[in-house]
């Protein structure tokens, strides 16, 4: 197998789940495409799209960010509003429900970043808050405890962070003193905290200062 061009646009973020792409173009449009078995395409139905463009969510305003979920998609919008759509299983939109989606929803609050794993999600608010929503049972939201949320309850106390990322069932962050926190879980160490056992809040990865951070499904680079 070789690489094969997508389009002739310019692109500057691209992101994917299970069965769809994404892919954020210069000019801030959003571009989706494969599978769409559970509205993910957010196009307000399940049909299966070679490529398409911008889900429907307050036209007139540009993407910015995108991200893709196993099955779900978020994006922020130029005036930090978030969105949500695609399978909603434990509660991982964040719009207080667990039914799916095949249009955008909008979420609370403003934000920086929001990124999105198998079955739970985590975001920066635009004053730097970090919120998780979704599935929970291994502690991945950092709040404490392994009971799923359908809405985003705040990680962290009011510590401000700078990064975020997941993928798997576990979640990793920057703090703006860049000191790398981790949780959820670690049967393989991928929290690197030097033990192999979940954990349901933060717990602080060595004494450096850290300028990014990446979660794989069982491994974390930074």
């Amino acid at each position: 197998m070789s690489p094969v061009q997508i389009g002739s646009l310019s692109w500057t973020a691209v992101s994917g789940g299970r069965l769809h792409s994404l892919g954020l173009t210069n000019t801030n449009l959003l571009y989706v495409w494969g599978g769409n078995t559970v509205g993910q395409i957010g196009l307000g139905d399940s049909t299966v799209p070679s490529f398409a463009t911008d889900p429907q969510a307050q036209v007139g305003l540009s993407w910015t960010s995108v991200s893709g979920g196993l099955d779900n998609t978020f994006g922020i919008k130029s005036d930090k509003s978030g969105w949500a759509w695609g399978s909603n299983t434990t509660g991982k939109l964040g719009d207080l429900s667990t039914i799916s989606r095949s249009v955008p929803v909008r979420l609370p609050f403003l934000w920086n970043k929001i990124a999105a794993g198998v079955s739970h999600t985590v975001g920066i608010t635009d004053g730097g808050l970090l919120y998780g929503w979704g599935g929970n049972s291994i502690g991945q939201l950092g709040d404490g405890t392994t009971t799923n949320k359908s809405s985003p309850v705040l990680i962290g106390s009011t510590s401000i962070y700078n990064d975020v990322s997941v993928l798997g069932t576990h979640t990793v962050a920057i703090r703006s003193d860049g000191l790398l926190f981790g949780w959820g879980l670690n049967n393989y160490g991928q929290l690197g905290d030097g033990t192999t056992n979940n954990k349901s809040s933060p717990v602080q990865i060595g004494s450096s200062s850290w300028a990014s951070v990446s979660a794989g499904i069982n491994h974390t680079l930074a």
